[in-house]
């Protein structure tokens, strides 16, 4: 049986693609095109754009999370300047501008300090940085805010899971399970595979 311990669990955290590479392309392509008009306020036009990635890949976890941020904007639920500083740290990210992804990020909680979003995306950063124990704090500060976002819990076990405190990664892949739903497969096959592997280490 093929074991999971060794895979790519940065890959995961990253947000799995779509079984199908055509849609993956198609629906990057518009993703992060919404991605920068986001980042620089245009979220009427964000919000089309992330509507249309997620029509084309309705696996898109990235999409599915961010067309949220733009919805809260759109509905004076969360401040545009926070969210415009979420949006351009999720970019210096995929720039690989961790530290300065982390200083925006904490900009926009310093204006909304609500903002569950912010924590979860700083938690990707220090994971990034391999400061594991520092993701943890963020991913239980945004669990904390919106605890029914099962992304969380997914990034927040797999951290528990690489600095050895399996306890708290099964309890956070369980949790992640429970809420789920149409959830991405491959995930929620990770996810599950992961606890029986924690569980039963001996098993073939």
């Amino acid at each position: 049986m093929f074991r999971f311990k060794q895979a790519g669990i940065i890959i995961l955290l990253s947000l799995l693609p779509s079984i199908s590479l055509y849609a993956q392309e198609s629906s990057d392509m518009v993703y992060y095109t919404g991605l920068h008009l986001a980042a620089n306020g245009y979220f009427q036009e964000a919000r089309q754009k992330f509507d249309i990635a997620l029509k084309r890949d309705p696996l898109s976890v990235a999409a599915r999370m961010n067309l949220d941020v733009v919805e809260q904007v759109l509905s004076d639920f969360l401040s545009g300047k926070a969210a415009m500083y979420y949006f351009k740290a999720i970019e210096l990210g995929n720039e690989e501008r961790y530290n300065d992804k982390i200083g925006l990020l904490d900009s926009a909680l310093t204006i909304s300090p609500g903002f569950g979003l912010a924590y979860n995306e700083m938690g990707i950063a220090y994971v990034k940085k391999e400061q594991y124990d520092s993701a943890i704090i963020s991913y239980n500060k945004a669990i904390a805010l919106i605890p029914d976002r099962p992304e969380i819990y997914f990034n927040k076990a797999l951290s528990c899971d690489k600095i050895g405190e399996y306890g708290q990664a099964v309890d956070s892949y369980e949790k992640f399970l429970e809420k789920a739903g149409d959830y991405n497969p491959i995930i929620v096959l990770y996810a599950t595979q992961r606890i029986r592997e924690i569980r039963q280490p001996d098993s073939p």
